[in-house]
């Protein structure tokens, strides 16, 4: 017999209760989210808050306000969302769209946020929410969180510590974990209290959440949050295999798998999937509740379009013996050792693993990790006076 679903409801599913409507009644709103942003029965966010409120302007992140922008893709200009007729405005474009958007902010008495964050530091949606509330700081502006559950839950702190010289688009916060273990609306007190921003914040919070469930132990639907997240499994595995964005390998993207498998022409699968099982127990320990599997693919678009790959396709046995950023370091190591003529590592690669220490030949992913478990202590301290659940 299936064991029940856990109930929970993310703060946009209050957005009907009498608190938040004495919250946001007669205020010129606006909503930064995306097309992707759901409530429980299916409406979109947008859709709802203004068909009952005030709904002024709407502001996208990375992939536009439709979702539908690849990597680094952005509403580069202001356009009239089709279901509400309110317009569109960025905030992922730089410097031009943050100044258009200040202004917009002036109108405004309260900005709402409500995008699915996936508890990952390379997700940028956290980064459009760290943008907005130096944006409500410096024009007096209420930032309000609908806050959404951590789909990988709330237990879970893994990785490193992000470096200061590590310090990039992809990881904006010296300090933050790999894993952060914190919904969107406690990243959002932990960036207002990190950084001394002083906004004025309001979290909307989720019901029926715990810091120990995740989104397959709920009533909740999963609606991939952007292009190339497109499974619960990929959620999971982009901890480790999205450092491949960082390598001349491709990270699956233009196929129906992106993040759940790897490769490139020149790869030869069984020759890394035979390295990592021949590794020492505690090195292969990060990866025991993992399956590599060979696979072949070919992109449709990015890396190697049109271009046969050999890859590894990960298969997830139990995600409790599992540290997917270990992993992942694990996986950048094999193949540099394997094919130091072949592999090729951008500077991109040290901003995702949030070390410049990826680069050296003698890395050792296992000792490095290590060497991080006293780090996660501190942050899981600091981050004790933020948490809402």
């Amino acid at each position: 017999m299936e064991a029940l679903k856990n109930k929970v409801l993310n703060g946009c599913d209050l957005l009907n209760t009498e608190a938040v409507f004495n919250m946001l009644s007669g205020k010129r709103l606006g909503l930064i989210s995306n097309s992707k942003a759901l409530l429980k029965n299916g409406k979109a966010v947008a859709t709802v808050i203004n068909e009952k409120y005030n709904l002024y302007a709407l502001f996208s992140g990375e992939h536009g306000f439709n979702t539908q922008k690849q990597a680094g893709g952005f509403d580069n200009e202001v356009f009239t969302e089709n279901e509400t007729g309110v317009p569109v405005y960025d905030l992922f474009g730089g410097k031009a769209s943050l100044e258009k958007a200040e202004e917009i902010f002036k109108c405004l008495d309260c900005v709402l946020f409500d995008i699915q964050d996936i508890g990952t530091r390379y997700y940028t949606y956290q980064y459009t929410l760290l943008d907005a509330l130096y944006l409500c700081q410096k024009t007096s502006t209420e930032l309000i969180v609908l806050d959404r559950m951590n789909p990988l839950g709330c237990n879970r702190v893994e990785g490193n510590l992000l470096e200061k010289d590590c310090i990039s688009e992809v990881g904006r916060v010296a300090g933050q974990p790999t894993v952060t273990g914190l919904t969107i609306g406690e990243i959002t007190l932990w960036y207002n209290y990190k950084l001394n921003i002083n906004a004025s914040i309001n979290i909307i919070a989720c019901e029926g959440v715990t810091r120990d469930l995740k989104i397959e132990n709920t009533d909740l639907s999963f609606t991939p949050p952007s292009p190339n997240l497109k499974s619960i499994d990929a959620l999971f595995l982009y901890v480790g295999t999205c450092l491949f964005e960082g390598t001349n390998l491709s990270e699956g993207r233009g196929t129906d798998k992106p993040f759940e498998m790897f490769g490139a022409p020149w790869l030869e699968p069984k020759k890394v999937i035979d390295y990592l099982y021949y590794l020492p127990d505690e090195e292969k320990s990060a990866f025991k509740g993992l399956e590599f599997l060979p696979c072949t693919f070919t992109p449709t678009f990015s890396d190697y379009k049109n271009e046969l790959c050999n890859g590894i396709q990960i298969e997830i046995k139990d995600k409790n013996h599992v540290n997917m950023f270990e992993t992942g370091l694990q996986l950048i190591k094999a193949i540099k050792t394997l094919y130091p003529d072949k592999v090729e590592f951008s500077e991109h690669l040290g901003n995702l693993a949030g070390t410049k220490e990826i680069y050296m030949d003698e890395f050792n992913p296992h000792q490095y990790i290590k060497t991080q478990e006293t780090e996660l202590e501190k942050f899981k301290n600091e981050r004790k006076s933020i948490l809402i659940y």
